[in-house]
């Protein structure tokens, strides 16, 4: 959500889950779903090194920049997607 009275570049918002892999398997991601376009967001796995407190990776969402800018008390709708290990193993939720 914007809140604030200006708008924010899409261009500049980057929205960060971070979580704990537990294990070294390859991670995998999916975009199942965006109000704006499954097209105009992106999503980005990566490991944290050193590890953080209850995170060693996270998953990154951007949008495109051809989106314009998210306008005051307006939000970029739902996001929807996924995140598995390559080996299909569980995270402990």
């Amino acid at each position: 959500d914007n809140t604030s009275i200006v708008s924010v570049k899409y261009s500049e918002l980057v929205v960060r889950y971070w979580f704990t892999s537990e294990g070294t398997a390859a991670l995998n991601h999916w975009i199942d779903y965006a109000r704006l376009g499954n097209g105009n967001v992106t999503g980005t796995l990566g490991r944290v090194s050193p590890a953080r407190p209850g995170a060693d990776a996270y998953f990154e969402l951007t949008f495109k920049p051809t989106l314009g800018a998210l306008y005051p008390r307006s939000n970029t709708g739902n996001v929807q997607y996924r995140i598995a290990k390559a080996d299909w193993s569980t995270f402990n939720e």
